[in-house]
């Protein structure tokens, strides 16, 4: 598959992925360690996690 970027929302430098990724997916932006969660994958659109909101998507699996 062919590479493919993506801006990160939070400091605007691009992510390089080598897959498309899914949609909910969690990214990670390797310069300012953002979380981001991948709301559409054509073109592929992320938004930033809050670390608050994070912690709590995790928490509520736990209990699944």
């Amino acid at each position: 598959m062919e590479e493919q970027t993506v801006i990160c929302p939070v400091c605007g430098e691009e992510i390089l992925l080598d897959y498309r990724p899914e949609i909910g997916e969690i990214i990670y932006c390797p310069q300012c360690g953002a979380s981001c969660e991948v709301l559409r994958n054509e073109p592929i659109t992320l938004r930033e996690l809050e670390e608050e909101s994070f912690l709590e998507e995790e928490n509520e699996e736990d209990y699944l």
